[in-house]
């Protein structure tokens, strides 16, 4: 494994030092989204590609809550004619990014975590034995207390996340200290989840489907 500041090029450094992790994708969004994401989308801009500060904050605020809920989308649509509503284009826009962020990614995760299950006996009866003592008309409540089942997902996670790819972000103008390294503005800054979520010295056992490791399995 790498240390954790790597040159990847001229302009462009990864890191994994969650220090500057936080301060990279901190809610404040001094670090500004780069290019890279525009060219993801041919539609308009949306809550995903848009490095609008402000535009950003609002169309988050307007597509917060549950994404299970059919609501979402009727809600915004019902308060286009407002100041906070959306227009028919944003709809669209953001209606895509949905779609497009849910669905392979979705699909992804969800089939490690089938065969991760398959692959160790002992992980599916003892998944298989707390699913059986839910009840018959169990709600996302009786879910979220299956220790197990998060603990599952959790792992499943942490090696397969949907988007192990980089998100490269904008150095302000006036630089800043990363992980003890003074980068001048303009430089584009990383990280990705593959290599953060197998770093040895949080998880014993990087590369292993390992329900021993992180903070959930000390409930199980």
């Amino acid at each position: 494994m790498a240390g954790p500041v790597v040159r990847l090029g001229p302009n462009e450094v990864a890191v994994t030092n969650i220090e500057a992790v936080k301060k990279i994708y901190n809610a404040r969004e001094t670090f500004r989204k780069t290019s890279w994401y525009k060219d993801l989308s041919v539609t308009s801009e949306n809550v995903f590609n848009t490095n609008r500060t402000e535009l950003h904050r609002r169309l988050r605020r307007l597509l917060s809550g549950s994404i299970v809920k059919w609501t979402l989308f009727t809600k915004v649509f019902k308060d286009q004619g407002k100041e906070e509503g959306l227009s028919p284009v944003e709809l669209r826009g953001n209606a895509s990014a949905y779609i497009v962020a849910g669905s392979d990614s979705t699909a992804v995760t969800l089939t490690y975590l089938v065969w991760s299950i398959c692959r160790d006996p002992k992980v599916k009866a003892a998944l298989l034995a707390e699913l059986q003592t839910l009840p018959d008309d169990f709600t996302i409540a009786n879910l979220r207390g299956m220790d197990y089942l998060n603990a599952v997902i959790d792992e499943t996670m942490r090696l397969h996340s949907g988007i192990q790819s980089a998100l490269p972000r904008w150095v302000p103008e006036s630089g800043d200290n990363i992980a003890g390294y003074w980068l001048p503005g303009g430089t584009t800054v990383c990280a990705q989840a593959y290599s953060m979520h197998r770093n040895p010295e949080v998880f014993p056992n990087p590369n292993v489907f390992d329900l021993r490791d992180g903070r959930c399995q000390q409930k199980i």
